[in-house]
């Protein structure tokens, strides 16, 4: 699946909510980090996020008949082994009887994380025009977990982050750039962070 096209451009609406269906990961993959460093971890055609990108998190909880788990990225040019990486999600459907037990057995109440750093969120390029998700490459980024939207569900729009290293929330702007000096970077890093994990 694709991500949809946008039905106005994000920007303008940073802080309203918006109904999409598309493929989602956790924020602490997302971070915000560079454009490169999402690009790579998130199987993005390099390049697509070269105009930046937006956060938009999931606000509503999900039922197991609104998703489906797609699993890790693996790192472009690995191959899957028999020496998964401990904890991963591959290894962990492994140790549990295998997809088909996993798909089978759906949670008895609504799932999804909507708060907090290991919450549900998208990433969706600035500029649509540069083709956004290869879905041939989209398997080819750095182990983020991805989970598949069947239904459109509610996000809000909650960060623009520029190439620049430049994050625009509704209620204030901040820098990322690695020429701050190390305690202003961390101090900006906690304080978009804080905001988009409980947005």
């Amino acid at each position: 699946m694709t991500d949809p096209e946008p039905i106005e451009p994000l920007e303008s609406v940073l802080g309203r909510g918006i109904r999409l269906a598309g493929t989602l990961t956790t924020l602490n993959r997302i971070g915000p980090r560079p454009v490169r460093m999402i690009e790579a971890s998130l199987g993005f055609t390099p390049g697509a996020l070269g105009g930046g990108y937006h956060i938009l998190l999931l606000k509503e909880p999900l039922r197991h008949s609104d998703y489906r788990i797609v699993g890790q990225d693996q790192p472009a040019g690995s191959v899957i082994s028999p020496n998964r990486r401990p904890g991963s999600l591959d290894d962990i459907v492994a140790d549990t009887g295998g997809r088909q037990r996993l798909a089978a057995a759906p949670p008895p109440r609504p799932c999804g994380v909507i708060a907090g750093p290991m919450r549900l969120a998208m990433v969706v390029p600035i500029d649509r025009k540069g083709g956004g998700r290869d879905p041939v490459q989209r398997r080819s980024g750095g182990g983020a977990e991805a989970i598949e939207l069947k239904t459109a569900k509610g996000f809000l729009i909650a960060a623009q982050v520029r190439s620049d290293g430049t994050v625009e929330t509704p209620y204030f702007t901040l820098s990322l750039s690695e020429e701050l000096a190390p305690e202003d970077l961390t101090a900006n890093l906690n304080r978009i962070s804080q905001y988009l994990a409980f947005a």
